[in-house]
């Protein structure tokens, strides 16, 4: 009998699997447990899925509308994305909001970049086979082909150039806008990047040549500075060294239990780099905030001293996206699921969250908590968020693909989605997009 109602159980999640919108908390808890053996067996064990098709590809939700049907409300921003045109050929695209208008649109050169993912991959196993790397870093998901590399987290600069990565580990590449290649970065990337007050990238990448990865056979993150004009890198502060030089890295690394013993080969798994563009009271122009979701925690480190400056596990659960707001506050995407836990405890919150650090109380609050309750809002993993200057929020839900932007009060202003292949009836994961504003200066997030 138990077999029976959890076939059927299971079987019903999988019908509404689609309808996120209209799903119970339970039904979402559950959706997450049914698919969670499989993404532990792939970051446990390592075994990589060759993939041949975008992820995350899923039926429209009901009730929700392509942004080139007639809007109800207007919207004066304008944003930028990666998806796949009719012809299933790989596209970034910046559009106007209220009207769904596409301004520009590049075309990357996805045989340069599968050829680039494929030398990449040739000299991790050669160097993995040498013995030089501690891990063969065969848990990043390897596109086969050209369809299945995300071109993640675009970036739009002044001179209409882009900058964008490819989802896993791989190269960072600018375009101009004419689609042609400026450059492309000369170490390997992945996850977000943003820019600092000088212009130049800070970016995730990883250090393959650390000793003490090496010697106890794990992957070691880096925060890596590339130079906006020539690709090339600049600096590089392996997560390893950063934590040792504290003297925090058994205390903090090597004894979570998460790390050590289910991800043990990724104990850092460094998800957002975001430098701090002005000085202020609690921290200095040059500091980037680092994003580590297997530690649930945040850190401010100070390249220039190389010392960690503040740093925190507080209210966090598995964590995407840190963002500065004002001078004593930051946010952080919470996605609010227990990263490395074999099971999920069942008094866990079943919707992902934005928790603000204020710095001058040191206090934290959830202020859209009960907003993005209404909306079951959840993301297994990934995720992204902006606060507005006007106090909006921006939310990119990834897993279902879908985006919204909500007003101070908490209404939801518009929801969308990004259709596959310009297919309306089918959504595909935006792979981290960007919400534009217009200003006297030009476009700025």
């Amino acid at each position: 009998m138990a077999c029976l109602i959890a076939g059927w159980w299971g079987a019903h999640i999988a019908r509404k699997s689609h309808q996120t919108r209209d799903m119970t908390a339970l039904e979402r808890f559950s959706q997450t447990a049914l698919r969670f053996p499989h993404m532990l067996k792939v970051l446990v064990t390592g075994e990589a899925e060759d993939l041949s098709e975008p992820q995350n590809i899923t039926k429209t939700p009901p009730n929700t509308k392509w942004l080139t049907t007639p809007q109800t409300v207007q919207d004066s921003g304008y944003l930028l994305f990666s998806t796949l045109n009719a012809e299933k050929q790989a596209v970034i695209r910046f559009i106007e909001m209220g009207s769904g208008k596409i301004l520009h649109e590049w075309f990357p050169n996805m045989n340069l970049i599968l050829n680039d993912l494929n030398r990449s991959k040739e000299l991790i196993v050669e160097a993995f086979e040498k013995g030089e790397l501690g891990v063969p870093l065969k848990n990043d998901r390897i596109a086969r082909n050209k369809l299945a590399i995300e071109l993640g987290n675009p970036l739009l600069l002044k001179d209409y150039s882009i900058v964008f990565n490819c989802g896993g580990l791989g190269h960072l590449y600018r375009l101009d806008k004419n689609s042609e290649l400026i450059w492309r970065s000369e170490d390997l990337v992945h996850h977000g990047f943003e820019q600092d007050a000088n212009g130049n990238i800070w970016a995730c990448g990883v250090d393959l040549k650390n000793p003490l990865a090496k010697q106890y056979e794990y992957k070691d993150d880096a925060a890596i500075c590339i130079d906006i004009n020539t690709g090339k890198t600049l600096q590089n502060h392996s997560l390893t060294e950063i934590f040792k030089i504290n003297n925090l890295l058994a205390e903090e690394i090597f004894s979570h239990a998460a790390a050590v013993k289910m991800f043990g080969n990724d104990p850092f798994h460094l998800n957002d780099v975001q430098p701090v563009l002005k000085t202020a009271k609690h921290w200095q122009k040059g500091d980037i905030f680092l994003s580590l979701p297997v530690q649930s925690m945040l850190v401010l480190y100070r390249p220039s001293t190389k010392k960690i400056i503040w740093k925190t596990t507080e209210g966090l659960c598995s964590v995407h996206d840190v963002d500065i707001v004002n001078d004593s506050t930051i946010s952080a995407f919470n996605n609010n699921i227990a990263f490395g836990e074999v099971s999920i405890p069942m008094n866990q919150p079943a919707n992902s969250d934005i928790v603000l650090y204020h710095f001058n109380s040191n206090l934290i609050s959830t202020p859209y908590s009960e907003y993005l309750k209404t909306i079951n809002f959840f993301t297994a993993s990934q995720g992204r968020h902006e606060i507005l200057e006007n106090g909006s929020l921006f939310l990119d839900e990834s897993n279902s693909g879908m985006l919204y932007k909500m007003n101070p009060a908490g209404d939801i202003i518009w929801q969308t989605y990004i259709p596959y292949a310009d297919n309306e009836t089918q959504v595909m994961s935006a792979s981290w997009p960007r919400y534009y504003s217009k200003t006297n200066n030009g476009f700025t997030e």
